[in-house]
């Protein structure tokens, strides 16, 4: 997202990505960042075949048939909805991605977001 405030008009490639992972049955905050972590980024976790994917520990029929069912147009959207609501998403790899979130290992996959992103990493939290 471009701006310190959340951008309505658009959402980032990335976060559709994101929210694609978040939107598969049986994904978890855990579980998404185990997949991340295999394959190094979300598009390449995307481009995985169903060896690479099944051979992860934890992959099991379910969970892999489930992957390889989901589609981008869901996330599309829901994204979608989310810009015509005026809401906008972040993902990690977003810029404006809170840095209380990034060492937080079951934080979630995709914040949805109003306002000025700015606010999610002030010092001041809550």
């Amino acid at each position: 997202m471009s701006g310190p405030a959340a951008d309505k008009r658009s959402i980032s490639g990335a976060a559709i990505s994101w929210l694609r992972l978040s939107l598969v049955r049986g994904i978890g905050p855990l579980t998404g960042r185990q997949l991340l972590a295999r394959f190094g980024d979300i598009d390449a976790l995307w481009q995985a075949n169903r060896e690479e994917l099944a051979a992860i520990e934890g992959i099991g029929p379910r969970l892999l048939s489930a992957l390889l069912d989901s589609r981008p147009e869901a996330a599309r959207e829901v994204a979608g909805r989310c810009l015509e609501q005026g809401i906008g998403m972040l993902c990690p790899d977003d810029t404006h991605w809170p840095s209380a979130l990034r060492h937080i290992e079951d934080a979630p996959l995709v914040l949805f977001v109003s306002g000025d992103t700015r606010s999610l990493n002030h010092p001041a939290m809550l």
